[in-house]
């Protein structure tokens, strides 16, 4: 399974890459709670908002169980005691994609700096 990084969904809709498209419409992929918000927080106006919600539910959903925020807060130790400071929600974002086993499609250098310190944190690599 595939996990989502926001900035894979904004580089779709702004740009409508095929490539990306071929990935978003295969089975397996989805997107954690952190995304989703952050897509429909940059919508411009309610009719927006609805689009991406609707567009949104075409994925799996994946949440954040309590459990999960014993595990981002040492994930984020973790990072503190390495010298690696990264924005929560891409914290928060790589502690689901590790506790669902999943493979984050990220644009963000925040994940590589993470998996440097977190091997368990795999990277999805795009077909060219």
């Amino acid at each position: 399974m595939i996990l989502l990084d926001t900035s894979v969904l904004v580089r779709y809709l702004r740009t409508a890459d095929p490539k990306i498209l071929a990935v978003l419409s295969a089975p397996g992929v989805a997107v954690s709670v952190v995304t989703r918000a952050e897509i429909l927080h940059g919508a411009k106006n309610e009719p927006d908002f609805r689009r991406l919600d609707k567009m949104l539910d075409g994925f799996s959903q994946v949440g954040a169980a309590p459990e999960a925020w014993t595990d981002l807060a040492r994930n984020l130790y973790e990072l503190r005691l390495n010298g690696v400071m990264v924005p929560f929600p891409d914290a928060l974002i790589a502690t689901l994609a590790i506790r669902e086993s999943m493979e984050l499609w990220t644009l963000d250098n925040h994940f590589q700096l993470i998996q440097g310190v977190l091997p368990s944190l795999k990277l999805f690599r795009p077909p060219p």
